[in-house]
């Protein structure tokens, strides 16, 4: 057996993060693309000002960054990697968040949430691109759920498997692999929903939407509101690059 294979999952991702520049992933002042993606994820999340917002996954703050600047409240940062941390705190550096919005940045492992923020802290539990890395998603929800308010909601963004451009991207991107990208291809809604309901989640609602990529969105921003138009699409629906997931507790 190969040391690679002996590491936990947790050493894995954090090996994995931590040694490769991920220029994908880095945050991009002004970008279209990242501020579509919040501006969706806000608005299926109802943050009210003075929430406590918890990101999963946040990385180097290519979401977290375009958040602070659409919210008014607290925004936990949370990430297992703590190469990853020091990039946002660099970007936090280089200007302060709006009036109203304050960043926190927590390094750690998401299966330990409820030992190091306690139980229900937070309004609200997001993050984008987050759940396909989790090798074990129910235990995952059920770390989310314990910080999160009665009356909280989680909201997710995620890769629709059904998309053919995903696949391309792990093929073509060298600090992608197909190790660290297959739940990208194996989490499915029934795999979602089972993982949610089991913990104390109400059924997840899941709907799809975008169509462009961000180097079309990027460099013809007027594409924007013709992808608006694809997304009514019926047919074209199943294939939409983006799920939003959102889910509250059942006992709200």
């Amino acid at each position: 057996m190969s040391a690679t294979q002996t590491l936990t999952w947790g050493e894995r991702q954090q090996q994995f993060y931590d040694t490769r520049p991920h220029a994908h992933l880095r945050y991009s002042p002004g970008s279209l693309y990242a501020k579509h993606l919040v501006e969706r994820l806000l608005h299926t999340a109802h943050i009210q000002p003075g929430s406590r917002v918890l990101e999963v996954g946040c990385g180097a703050g290519r979401f977290t960054l375009p958040l602070l600047q659409h919210m008014r409240g607290v925004l936990t940062a949370f990430d297992l990697s703590e190469t990853l941390l020091g990039h946002l705190r660099r970007h936090l550096a280089e200007g302060s968040p709006p009036p109203g919005s304050v960043c926190e940045m927590v390094s750690g492992d998401i299966h330990r949430l409820e030992s190091i923020f306690g139980p229900d802290r937070f309004d609200a539990v997001i993050g984008f691109f987050f759940l396909h890395h989790m090798a074990d998603l129910r235990a995952v929800v059920r770390q989310m759920r314990l910080v999160l308010r009665p009356s909280g909601r989680m909201v997710f963004v995620e890769p629709n498997r059904r998309n053919p451009l995903f696949a391309l991207q792990v093929l073509c991107c060298p600090d992608m692999s197909w190790s660290q990208e297959r739940g990208m291809f194996t989490l499915g809604r029934r795999k979602i929903r089972a993982a949610f309901c089991a913990e104390g989640m109400r059924m997840p609602m899941i709907e799809t939407f975008g169509w462009f990529p961000p180097q079309v969105l990027e460099r013809w921003p007027g594409m924007l509101s013709l992808q608006r138009r694809i997304e009514r699409l019926a047919v074209c629906r199943p294939i939409l690059p983006f799920r939003l997931i959102s889910s509250t507790p059942e006992d709200t």
